[in-house]
């Protein structure tokens, strides 16, 4: 009677202690998902900002060659508190 007592407690035990460890790789899996998905993002994220700034570069380049107004690197062109067309409101 006392084997068969410990058996189940072991039974149990067991049962219990596989739980957690599953509940765990499920987390880890969870995790490092979402890990590989954020990083993905941000490559993204960092290639479009080079593509942008190649494009960028690209039009001030063709905008001097023009002999156009072109603007200081880093001006955007618009003056603080100026509305987009320029008109008074």
């Amino acid at each position: 009677e006392l084997g068969a007592e410990l058996l189940g407690e072991a039974l149990v035990f067991g049962v219990g202690g596989l739980c957690l460890y599953l509940e765990y790789l499920r987390q880890a899996g969870q995790s490092r998902r979402r890990e590989e998905h954020l990083e993905q993002t941000l490559s993204d994220l960092r290639q479009g900002l080079e593509r942008l700034q190649k494009d960028l570069d690209e039009l001030r380049a063709q905008g001097h060659a023009q002999g156009g107004a072109g603007h200081a690197p880093g001006s955007s062109g618009h003056t603080p508190g100026q509305a987009g067309n320029g008109a008074a409101g």
